[in-house]
């Protein structure tokens, strides 16, 4: 069976980062935890600046692209914080903006911004015969009180201690099986919701895992064979959204399972999930990359007002 992937042109994805520390020293990062996960998803946006015939100075709007969450490396003997999306949302895109929630009372929200050079690629990139592996991540610099996901060596406790001197445990694991239930994160495509910071949550039981499958991306076949499919429908310009298990307690450590790449219509509605395993070769992969450009955090974002040619 062919499933057909309904993908919009722009789709985007958000992106957030720490400079390294040692791997010693308490993170300035919060683990996510079923409390934060909401702070630990982010609406990515692209600022546009448009001028109408006659007009003196132009009509500027954020336009939402994406979706995007960070995670945190303890790996290679130092401290990495990265900001992580789907790579079809950035990848023909200039600048990307998030507004980000923190963790503090003085400073609720703090604007991050994602320049193009930034983003470094999962390495299976298709070849151009085969839809690329979806992840692109960003290296950021430390910024005290974002939620993150926290990524160890091994299962089980890190060698480490977030913010409050609690242990850290290891939060990218592996992907979920055939009906296991999971939730996933997105922002709704409404007016009204257009500058809201805190996304909403969908959830269902994964409807297929499997490397045979027909699925295709413009008409393509994917690179990645570990895609799989949630039986509930994406939210718009959702992609690049944190895919999580659904925790069996209120105690129970949040996992990262995936992120979001579309949504799939195949008699009734589908996400498609890029697993967690994609995720973690990416960061290995950034972790010997040459690139140096990071994402910058703000206080606001740029207000860029032009006057328009007569």
């Amino acid at each position: 069976m062919v499933y057909c992937v309904q993908r919009a042109l722009h789709l985007v994805v958000l992106c957030i980062g720490f400079g390294a520390l040692s791997a010693a020293a308490p993170t300035f990062a919060e683990p996510v935890t079923q409390d934060a996960v909401p702070r630990g998803a982010v609406r990515l946006v692209e600022h546009r600046s448009l001028c109408a015939p006659g007009q003196k100075w132009s009509n500027n709007s954020e336009h939402p692209v994406g979706a995007a969450f960070f995670v945190e490396d303890w790996q290679a003997g130092e401290v990495q914080l990265y900001a992580v999306t789907a790579r079809h949302v950035v990848e023909d895109l200039a600048v990307l903006y998030a507004t980000v929630r923190l963790v503090s009372e003085q400073q609720p929200t703090v604007v991050l911004q994602l320049p193009r050079e930034g983003w470094i690629f999962h390495p299976n990139s298709g070849g151009g015969e085969e839809f690329p592996v979806d992840v692109a991540v960003i290296k950021l610099a430390a910024q005290k009180g974002v939620s993150v996901f926290v990524y160890c060596p091994a299962r089980g406790r890190c060698q480490g201690a977030d913010f409050r001197g609690e242990p850290l445990n290891n939060q990218l694991e592996s992907a979920p099986r055939v009906m296991q239930r999971a939730v996933f994160f997105g922002f709704l495509a409404m007016e009204a919701d257009a500058g809201a910071a805190m996304p909403f949550a969908r959830a269902g039981i994964v409807a297929l895992q499997t490397p045979q499958s027909a699925l295709r991306i413009d008409d393509k076949p994917l690179a990645d064979r570990g895609i799989y499919l949630l039986d509930a429908r994406n939210f718009d310009r959702g992609s690049g959204a944190p895919v999580i298990a659904e925790p069996a307690d209120a105690e129970a450590t949040v996992q990262l399972q995936g992120l979001v790449t579309g949504g799939v219509a195949a008699a009734g509605d589908f996400t498609l999930v890029t697993p967690v395993e994609r995720i973690k070769e990416a960061i290995q992969h950034a972790r010997t990359g040459s690139g140096s450009t990071t994402g910058v955090w703000q206080d606001s974002a740029p207000q860029s007002v032009r006057r328009c040619e007569e």
